[in-house]
């Protein structure tokens, strides 16, 4: 209970409701499919054992070239991992790992 001189009338806006809204647009398209494109490097033509890559690598083709393995190239992953670098199961390698080869 509250007395007269502290009564004050209910703010009009406590009785407004809002107005369903549709969010969902009225057509979409249907999401595309993955599209993986695989690309010959001079490195994975090579028909070396663990730099050359499935219908990439020509046999008896060898031009010296052989990656340099940095941090990012131990992640097996496959937009960073190369070959004869990367660690199978390490995901995210720390400094230490790097640098004691392991």
């Amino acid at each position: 209970m509250v007395c007269s001189g502290d009564w004050e009338p209910r703010q009009p806006q406590d009785f407004v409701r809002g107005v369903a809204d549709k969010q969902a647009p009225p057509w979409t398209r249907p999401e595309q499919g993955d599209e993986f494109l695989f690309v010959c490097t001079p490195i994975t033509t090579q028909g070396i054992a663990d730099y050359g890559q499935a219908d990439c690598a020509r046999a008896g083709i060898n031009y010296g070239l052989i990656p340099v393995c940095t941090m990012e190239g131990s992640i097996a992953m496959p937009p960073t991992a190369i070959a004869g670098c990367a660690i199978a199961g390490k995901l995210a390698p720390g400094l230490n790992d790097f640098l004691t080869g392991g």
